[in-house]
């Protein structure tokens, strides 16, 4: 004698609506309906669009493809141009010599700027002025005034209230 599960039937009816009970039922399978159609959809525009750039293109032939008529060349190193003897790496080592020595001794002086000191000159000058310890302030600004000749079509914005 085999024994069954009792079979549990859902109320219906104000009973059904109790707090905490829910006696409906999900159904998941027009979900998957859904996604069943979407992929046979999307096959069969593949396809469509596949044998319509088939028949547009037409079949390949060995005379469409590109064939390079002699080997590529290598592709050529770094050179220095004419009248420039210098590799790239060069000329920026012989600039970063340059402004380091610049800046532990000085440039010569420009002709429109005074001399330029030496960087470490440079920073103990600011720093004995005195400059940076003042107090910061903030500037000070006035509000806008109208000219006395311009006479505005609306009245002026800063007198509304």
């Amino acid at each position: 004698m085999a024994k069954t599960m009792p079979q549990v039937r859902y109320p219906i009816g104000p009973a059904a609506e109790t707090p905490g009970y829910d006696g409906s039922r999900v159904h998941v399978g027009g979900v998957f309906i859904f996604l069943l159609c979407f992929a046979i959809t999307m096959a069969v525009i593949f396809l469509a669009t596949w044998g319509f750039e088939r028949r547009l293109v037409g079949p390949v032939r060995p005379q469409d493809r590109a064939q390079p008529k002699e080997p590529l060349p290598l592709p050529q190193p770094l050179q220095p141009s004419p009248g420039h003897p210098a590799l790239p790496w060069q000329d920026l080592a012989a600039l970063r010599q340059r402004q380091q020595r610049e800046l532990r001794l000085g440039a010569p002086a420009a002709a429109d700027h005074g001399p330029h000191l030496p960087i470490d000159k440079a920073i103990d000058e600011l720093l004995n002025s005195g400059v940076l310890n003042r107090p910061w302030k903030n500037p000070a600004t006035q509000p806008y005034m109208r000219p006395a000749d311009e006479k505005p079509a609306l009245p002026s914005v800063e007198n509304r209230t």
